[in-house]
């Protein structure tokens, strides 16, 4: 069985890793939050459907942390990504009083993907794993949002026709976007040919 290249233990990926050293990861972990931030609270997709702006935050925050292994690579890019978007007019995670629950979400994604990582998840768990584990990160904001829709403005949730329409999007849109950067990630590393365990 081919193992999941993301998740191997010794691989060259992680070899380059070690030898650029933490603080490019980092960066390059808070870059990959920032750019998502911004395009946030910037760029329309007009979909109309509530949660979708999790594909242009969550998506590159997930590709980062498995590419560059960084152990808190989702909590430290869903922070960067809430406070870019708020600086740039957005309103990512609810306001600051969001940030926490959005964090939330993040840490579980860097737990999931650190036992992944430590197993050698082959690829048919790893993939959705990481997709189910950023569908709870999506329930999450939707609750976050639930409470904290304009940041500071909390109202109530319960008795809303469109209450289960809305946790589903938010779901789903949490699913794809562990999904498409599960894949992406997993695409890269063969095309750089890394050794999968087998």
């Amino acid at each position: 069985m081919r193992g999941f290249p993301l998740t191997g233990r010794r691989t060259v990926l992680s070899n380059r890793t070690a030898r650029t050293g933490p603080v490019r990861v980092l960066a390059s972990t808070i870059s990959a939050g920032v750019i998502g931030g911004v395009l946030a609270a910037n760029l329309r997709l007009h979909l109309g459907l509530p949660g979708h702006k999790i594909l242009l935050w969550m998506t590159p925050i997930i590709i980062a942390r498995l590419l560059g292994r960084c152990p808190a690579g989702c909590t430290v890019g869903t922070l960067s990504a809430g406070f870019a978007c708020l600086a740039s007019g957005g309103n990512l995670a609810g306001g600051v009083l969001g940030l926490p629950l959005a964090g939330l979400g993040a840490v579980i994604q860097d737990t999931v993907v650190k036992l992944l990582e430590d197993k050698s998840a082959p690829a048919f768990i790893g993939i959705p794993a990481i997709g189910i584990t950023a569908m709870v990160a999506g329930i999450l904001l939707f609750i976050k949002r639930s409470f904290l829709p304009d940041g500071l403005a909390p109202h109530s949730i319960f008795g809303s026709a469109d209450l289960p329409f809305e946790l589903a999007s938010y779901a789903a849109f949490g699913l794809i976007s562990g999904l498409i950067a599960s894949a992406v990630a997993y695409l890269v590393t063969r095309q750089r040919g890394l050794p999968c365990r087998s």
